[in-house]
């Protein structure tokens, strides 16, 4: 047929894969579409330049490249964001912890431990204690120690970060140095646990590790 001119194959492949750029909104493992969907569309481009009208297309990569950098931003933006919050609430568990033991709220402040990380509570080799012994061996804890001796001066958080990338759980760091005690930095390990409750889960942070820097 005089005047036809055949789509670029490349074009056609960059707008799908532009299309299906849309997975890295459901999970962070499929960057890679975008980054094919971009190299595709830039060989489509390439090839309709060098083509002198041979094949058609510009239309559909143009689209395939657009659709591919805003599923991909969207997604950074969506991380970040993420990254945020789960900061935030890291650090907001974290002081809740702090204040707890500062006040001598000691039976709030285990209420916002994993169960597996208090003492006395009969897991081999160690022998099962009343509650009140409970208390005592986790006020006995060099971390609770360290922010118990602050009293009424609130430690400082000066670092919040994941543990690993990609992981849930957070490190706390809070300078104790003020409370006049050998300590100071407590490291706290934070993680969120979801909680079911009838029809629906809720989160909640609990701490999973307290250990004492010199």
């Amino acid at each position: 047929m005089t005047g036809y001119r055949p789509v670029s194959g490349w074009a056609v492949a960059s707008l799908i894969a532009g299309l299906g750029s849309a997975a890295v909104l459901f999970t962070p493992l499929a960057m890679v579409v975008p980054l094919v969907a971009v190299a595709l569309a830039v060989a489509a481009l390439r090839d309709l330049g060098r083509g002198e009208g041979r094949t058609i297309g510009r239309p559909l990569a143009l689209a395939g490249l657009a659709l591919s950098i805003g599923f991909a931003a969207q997604a950074a933006a969506a991380a970040v964001t993420a990254r945020v919050i789960a900061g935030q609430r890291a650090s907001t568990a974290a002081t809740t912890w702090l204040d707890a033991v500062r006040e001598d709220r000691l039976t709030d402040a285990t209420g916002l431990c994993n169960p597996l990380i208090l003492p006395g509570r009969g897991r081999p080799p160690e022998p099962e204690l009343s509650p009140e012994e409970q208390l005592e061996a986790f006020a006995a804890l060099p971390a609770v120690q360290a922010v118990a001796s602050c009293g009424q001066t609130a430690p400082v958080l000066i670092e919040t970060r994941p543990v690993q990338v990609g992981a849930s759980a957070w490190l706390v760091r809070a300078d104790v140095a003020a409370c006049g005690g050998t300590t100071t930095v407590v490291r706290l390990v934070v993680e969120p646990r979801a909680v079911r409750r009838r029809d629906s889960s809720l989160e909640r942070w609990l701490v999973q590790e307290m250990t004492v820097e010199p």
